[in-house]
């Protein structure tokens, strides 16, 4: 009969480790998710201001 040994040591201290670096990709994964969508919504508010100027020099041109 073998005798099962149970695990001593830095098991613990494994797991433990391995939840603080998932928490860490998480927090990662929403940094970049964040940097993303105010990149997007810098580009789309670019979009809109850009297509008002070119809007208005249009009519600028127009009268002239």
């Amino acid at each position: 009969m073998v005798k099962l040994k149970l695990a001593t040591g830095r098991t613990g201290s494994a797991i433990r480790e391995k939840k603080i670096k998932e928490s860490i990709e998480l927090e990662k994964a929403a940094r970049t998710a964040l940097k993303l969508k105010q990149i997007s919504e810098q580009a789309d508010e670019m979009k809109a201001i850009l297509a008002n100027l070119d809007a208005r020099g249009s009519s600028l041109r127009k009268r002239y």
